[in-house]
């Protein structure tokens, strides 16, 4: 597969003269595959541009986080000196209280653990596999093997890390909504899954798949139901999969 990266960064940092640019967004018309690939190449640097946001806002929280809990600390070293009123009457309605929570949460896990969620039903990832593509690069190896291994936070990281420099792997691109997925990031897993479901890739159906997911475990069941009405009677297994879901859904 030809090599779009470079190409596409030039026309984005506006690298380009006019007849150039000129001859780029005519292809963007005439060619799906060409048209498709790029805009899995824009979404994926607008996600990436986010997860380096992220990055460089976590130490300002860290930093901030720390400055809170000294000063709580400072708060609770010196506590203003109270009388203790409290009555007999209100200590019993405090442990009755205290009881009734903890049959509500005990009542809870019991039902949750004779009760498989839906979603869990269905949410099996098959493993990944980026070093045929990638010619043994380290961080698809790193990626692929904590991908497999279910290590879904070190593989977003690792995927991440690949994908900036092969935004138009597919395959990667996949995995790491599956990551977002996992790790309960669903707004940013429907970003990642729509331009899939939108393009016209080998990948598509499995894109509207994980979109229904992501909207199933989000519990918008009527969005979840649109999609697996969406993927193809050709699919084979994965169409019977969606239709076994569409069905305990309706």
């Amino acid at each position: 597969m030809e090599n779009f990266d470079k190409l596409f960064e030039d026309y984005l940092e506006s690298k380009m003269d006019g007849k150039s640019r000129e001859a780029f967004e005519a292809r963007l018309v005439k060619d799906p595959a060409f048209a498709e690939a790029f805009q899995l190449h824009k979404s994926m640097n607008a996600f990436l541009v986010k997860e380096n946001r992220k990055g460089a806002l976590m130490p300002k929280l860290e930093a901030l986080g720390k400055k809170h809990f000294e000063d709580e600390d400072a708060k609770t070293s010196n506590p203003p000196k109270e009388a203790k009123v409290v009555g007999f009457n209100r200590r019993r309605l405090f442990t009755g209280l205290a009881i009734a929570a903890s049959m509500v949460v005990i009542l809870f896990a019991l039902s949750q653990l004779f009760q498989q969620p839906l979603y869990e039903q269905y949410a099996f990832h098959q493993d990944i596999n980026l070093i045929e593509k990638s010619e043994n690069n380290p961080k698809a190896i790193e990626a692929q093997n904590f991908f497999n291994n279910k290590d879904y936070q070190n593989a977003a990281q690792s995927l991440t890390e690949y994908l900036r420099d092969s935004p138009n792997d597919t395959k990667a691109i996949l995995a790491r909504g599956i990551c977002s997925l996992e790790l309960g990031q669903l707004d940013q897993a429907v970003e990642i899954f729509t331009p899939i479901h939108n393009g016209r890739t080998a990948l598509k159906a499995t894109g509207t798949w994980y979109l229904a997911l992501t909207h199933l475990k989000m519990e918008d069941i009527e969005l979840a139901k649109e999609y697996l009405e969406l993927v193809p009677e050709e699919e084979g297994g994965l169409y019977k999969k969606a239709q076994e879901l569409l069905g305990k859904l309706k």
